[in-house]
Order: C-alpha cells, then sequence, then structure tokens
C-alpha cells in the first residue's frame, strides 16, 4: 500500500531523492543537486520571500519503506493561491 509524506524542506529527503534518480544516469533536471539549487534560488528570491510565496513542500511516496517517487510543490499564495512544481515559473 502506498503511503505519502509531506516535508517542509528538501534537505530531509536527500537520501530518498538520490536513491531514486542514479546521478550518472540521470539528466541533470532529475537530481538532487539541480532541485536544491532551484529550492535556494526560490527560498531567498528578494520577491518570493517579500509576498510570502517560498513555501514549498516535497510529497514523497512511499511503499514498503522504500521511496518510489517525489513531487516538489510550491504554494504560491499571490496574486491567488496555486500549487505548481518546483522550477516552473
Amino acid at each position: 500500500m502506498m503511503q505519502f509524506k509531506v516535508f517542509r524542506s528538501i534537505y530531509r529527503i536527500e537520501e530518498e531523492w538520490k536513491e531514486l534518480v542514479d546521478s550518472s544516469s540521470a539528466n541533470v533536471y532529475r537530481t538532487y543537486e539541480y532541485f536544491e539549487l532551484l529550492y535556494k534560488l526560490r527560498r531567498y528570491d528578494p520577491y518570493s520571500y517579500l509576498r510570502n510565496n517560498w513555501r514549498c513542500y516535497f510529497v514523497v511516496a512511499f511503499e514498503n519503506s522504500e521511496a518510489k517517487a517525489i513531487a516538489p510543490l510550491i504554494l504560491d499564495k499571490h496574486p491567488k493561491k496555486v500549487f505548481h512544481m518546483l522550477g516552473h515559473s
């Protein structure tokens, strides 16, 4: 049975991410390092920070205690509330 957990920081799921995506065979746009950079850019962007639009959520799907998928999401609150993928403006 699939279970879902929500994390607020990318640093708490580094191990799971790297297990899912082998850096040697994946393209750069799927790696932990790429999303870590996007996370930092989003979090410390003055425009996002002033509007309080920097909340990131990482939804991880586990099956038998093993990560099967990760959805990096951002909650934007301005001009209206909307979820979108980290890295997609």
